[in-house]
């Protein structure tokens, strides 16, 4: 695989309890593209609003969010899972 995050079968994973929802997602899309955080191409904040990210899943939200971040489509659900294609 190259450095640009294309995959063939989507990365699953879930927001650690000691974690922000924004975290969590650097720290897939860096471990997808073998990188940092610190060294990922784009700051999250230039595709979503972090601060209206994690208000989105707070205490008893449902649902989900989708976006695009680093040419990867990024899918949240309330529930902590990422999803990361």
């Amino acid at each position: 695989m190259s450095g640009t995050g294309a995959r063939e079968e989507p990365v699953v994973d879930h927001v650690q309890p000691d974690e922000s929802v924004s975290h969590a997602i650097l720290r897939v899309v860096a471990d997808i593209r073998d990188q940092s955080v610190v060294e990922l191409d784009e700051p999250l904040f230039e595709s979503i609003d972090p601060d209206a990210l994690e208000a989105l899943f707070h205490d008893d939200s449902s649902g989900s969010i989708q976006f695009q971040y680093l040419e990867l489509t990024i899918r949240v659900t309330a529930a902590g899972t990422i999803r990361v294609e």
